[in-house]
């Protein structure tokens, strides 16, 4: 599976067992209709914007709790790489561990420190480079210490920030959506 797509899925899986079936399929039915209005209302769309649910940008990670993050590569990745490893979307754990969608590397939950060993070593590597960039590489490579590195990804990182799960907002919603339904139900003797 696309590691993006394995992002969604994840999300949504997340999303499905804490608001249950019922409101799932209300919120679905929400999102649905606000696309609709935009002329967006596609499925790709849809699902997109359901798994990001009760997600809200955030600039900095709290101990203890659950984000969603385009863990980037340093900005030089797209100028000298051609494939598309700048970003991976990984899900950081309330422990502070990491887990993920490439299969070469999330066989198990990591740390940040081993991720960011990965994305060094695959950014320093000398596979997929943008053919003539290969000295370029070279170059920047001799001089990229991993300590320069880890801080240029983390300012990097800063500019997209980071996605934080709201729990409680799941949660509140979960029960009012449900409430909701019980009483239209008695309401119509269903």
């Amino acid at each position: 599976m696309e590691c993006s797509n394995a992002a969604r899925s994840a999300r949504l899986a997340l999303l499905g067992l804490i608001l249950g079936d019922n409101a799932l399929m209300t919120k679905l039915s929400q999102v649905t209709e606000q696309l609709k209005v935009k002329g967006l209302n596609t499925e790709f769309n849809v699902v997109s914007q359901l798994s990001w649910s009760f997600y809200s940008k955030v600039s900095s990670l709290k101990e203890g709790e659950f984000y969603a993050i385009a863990f980037t590569n340093i900005p030089q990745y797209n100028q000298l790489k051609c494939s598309f490893d700048a970003n991976h979307n990984v899900i950081r754990l309330a422990n502070g561990l990491f887990i993920g969608f490439a299969p070469d590397f999330f066989t198990e939950p990591r740390t940040e420190k081993e991720l960011l060993t990965y994305l060094y070593s695959k950014f320093t590597e000398k596979k997929d480079l943008i053919p003539g960039k290969e000295k370029e590489h070279e170059e920047f490579c001799r001089e990229l210490s991993f300590e320069t590195f880890v801080k240029q990804r983390q300012a990097h990182q800063l500019k997209l920030g980071y996605f934080a799960f709201s729990l409680d907002e799941a949660v509140k919603y979960s029960k009012e959506t449900n409430e909701k339904l019980l009483k239209a139900k008695d309401e119509h003797n269903l």
